[in-house]
Order: C-alpha cells, then structure tokens, then sequence
C-alpha cells in the first residue's frame, strides 16, 4: 500500500557561506507548502539523497533495497536535482509502521 501526499514540497537553497562565495550548493532544505521546514536533499558522492521527517519511503522497484525485500526505508536517491524536485511536486511515501 502507498501513500500518497496532497502536500507541495519545493527546494530551498541552504544558505551558506559557501553558496554565498558562489560555490556549488551541497544542500537543499525541504519545505512543505505551509513554508516549513520538512527535511533536506544533501549531495554524497554521486547521488543526492533526501530525508524527510517522520515520512518513509517506499524503494524503486529494481533497486538493491527492492530486492532485498524492504518496504520502508528513511531516505530516498537521486541521480539529480531535478529529478528529487519531480518526485517531490507529486510524492508517494510508504504507510507509516505500526
């Protein structure tokens, strides 16, 4: 079973001296459409990975978590930016445990 969320979420630049300098941003702040702040998209190595309070996420049908048979996991990756703000205009999150 999937949630899915009436909620807008949109991507906030973390405001930092690095950015400030003109630097890549590292971090994205999540914020929902109250304009709160709900989790946050950080950059590893070679993917972004978003977090969100107190939501789950269900794996991507093929992906290692998929297979290993997890149906809720904390965070969620992406290749790109733009990619995290697509999921993010219509976003399904996992039922919550009980």
């Amino acid at each position: 079973m999937v949630v899915l969320s009436m909620m807008k979420y949109t991507l906030k630049n973390a405001v930092s001296e690095n950015v400030l300098r003109g630097r890549r941003t590292w971090c994205y702040l999540v914020e929902n459409s109250a304009g709160e702040t709900v989790g946050k998209l950080k950059k590893t190595r070679t993917t972004w990975i978003l977090s969100m309070k107190q939501k789950q996420f269900v794996p991507t049908p093929g992906s290692l978590p998929w297979v290993a048979g997890i149906t809720n996991s904390p965070c969620k990756g992406f290749k790109t930016v733009a990619e995290a703000r697509k999921f993010l205009k219509n976003p399904t999150f996992a039922p919550p445990k009980e």
